[in-house]
């Protein structure tokens, strides 16, 4: 309650959620990336749709992905990237109605290997990372079509409130830093809408003529 009213009165002094969807288990004060993931995700604050939990906890390894093996948790560098690998990865595993865990438990290959089995196609990593990329251009220009913007973006004020004690103490996610990469990275402009050239290059065009016009 004390915390609370050191932010102020209404909802979102109590509410912990991005975008309507409450935060999961998963601290980003002790997970900068999982604070970000949050921050940017169409959903809100959705633990599946990305493998960043997974990576930057130290569960499972995709270096064959791009990612690295060693992220430290309560730190803000190279989460970006981490993220943005870590969507490309996930949300095909949702449109192949497979469950992130498994994902998590096989790996990157074993997951493009799957396709391939079933399809028939020639199928590899960067084709999943590619495919992953236009999958969530798609949403999230749909989340921007229906008003969503950068000042979306961001965490409740609640979990940017540094811890007294514990592993992550005194340790808040860099959010200005982190966003800032990320934005560039998936080219995004300052209103946090896919630009229009990004759009076209992921064979969006008819979204990026909503979003952006002829």
């Amino acid at each position: 309650m004390k915390a609370a009213q050191k932010i102020g009165k209404g909802a979102e002094a109590y509410a912990v959620a991005v975008k309507g969807l409450e935060l999961p288990a998963h601290d980003p004060r002790g997970f900068h990336g999982m604070g970000l993931e949050y921050a940017v995700g169409y959903r809100g604050a959705c633990h599946l749709q990305h493998m960043s939990m997974y990576a930057e906890q130290g569960m499972a390894t995709f270096e064959d992905a791009g990612l690295k093996s060693d992220y430290i948790g309560p730190s803000s560098d190279d989460k970006a990237e981490m993220v943005l690998i870590s969507q490309n990865l996930g949300v095909p595993a949702s449109s192949a109605c497979l469950c992130v865990y498994v994902l998590a438990g096989s790996g990157a290959q074993a997951f493009a290997d799957m396709i391939h089995v079933v399809t028939g196609w020639d199928f590899k990593i960067e084709d999943l990372l590619k495919i992953g990329a236009k999958i969530w251009l798609l949403m999230r220009g749909m989340t921007n079509l229906m008003g969503a913007r950068a000042s979306d973006d961001k965490l409740p004020h609640n979990v940017m409130m540094p811890l007294e004690n514990g592993m992550a103490a005194g340790s808040v996610p860099d959010m200005e830093k982190m966003l800032k990469e990320y934005y560039d990275l998936r080219g995004l402009d300052s209103n946090g809408v896919p630009r229009k050239e990004v759009l076209e290059e992921a064979g969006l065009h008819d979204l990026a003529v909503k979003l952006h016009g002829a």
